[in-house]
């Protein structure tokens, strides 16, 4: 029996890797331009998901949150 589990979590975690090691499909364009330091504010206007089209789970008419310094 433990050497079952063991085979799974050796297979389970191969797999783990083999999903971290795939390359990035969003990569910048070649003359992407860095953006400067904001001012420490992000907000959101209008923003909304739907698993389904025409029936939103989550909406938001305006959301503002200030940022500590060195946040990323």
């Amino acid at each position: 029996m433990w050497i079952g589990q063991a085979q799974r979590a050796t297979a389970s975690g191969e797999r783990i890797f083999q999903v971290m090691d795939e390359p990035e499909e969003i990569a910048d364009r070649p003359d992407a331009v860095e953006l400067p330091n904001g001012g420490g504010h992000l907000s959101f206007e209008g923003v909304g998901f739907e698993y389904i089209e025409g029936r939103p789970c989550w909406r938001t008419s305006t959301s503002t949150s200030r940022l500590a310094r060195g946040s990323r």
